[in-house]
């Protein structure tokens, strides 16, 4: 009888903590085709951006350049608007200098801002390196 006690009040407070969880959000598939990636190291280095950013997991197939990306509805979104923002041809990667709008994606329910910035003035690789060290010392990122 004192078993069945114990049995019921383990089990009368596992259900209470499970009514306090908030629900998982179900994970989905989506496919992004390349239509400006030139080379397979652009996709690699567009597949690469995305998941670093995004932290989902991301496929990818070289014989169509297909992107497959599996995750929330948010990590879905956000991984489709940085998809249209960096598979563009070259010469339509910076915005034009008229453009004053900053291209940021806010994160649905929370704080969180996605940002892209162009650095038009780097002449090397090096360059562009340089400046972007600068940068995460300069803002602890």
């Amino acid at each position: 009888m004192r078993a069945n006690s114990i049995a019921l009040g383990l089990i009368s407070v596992c259900a209470f903590n499970g009514w306090g969880q908030t629900p998982v959000k179900p994970h989905q598939d989506q496919t992004f085709t390349f239509a400006h990636a030139e080379s397979i190291q652009q996709v690699y280095e567009i597949v690469l951006l995305i998941r670093s950013i995004t932290d989902a997991p991301i496929d990818v197939t070289d014989e169509t350049q297909k992107m497959r990306v599996r995750g929330s509805p948010d990590q879905l979104a956000l991984a489709g608007w940085l998809f249209n923002e960096l598979d563009k041809p070259g010469n339509q990667q910076s915005p034009s200098s008229e453009s004053t709008a900053p291209l940021e994606y806010r994160m649905p329910g929370a704080d969180d801002v996605v940002r892209i910035f162009y650095v038009p003035f780097a002449e090397s690789i090096q360059d562009f390196q340089e400046i972007v060290t600068l940068v995460r010392s300069t803002t602890d990122i």
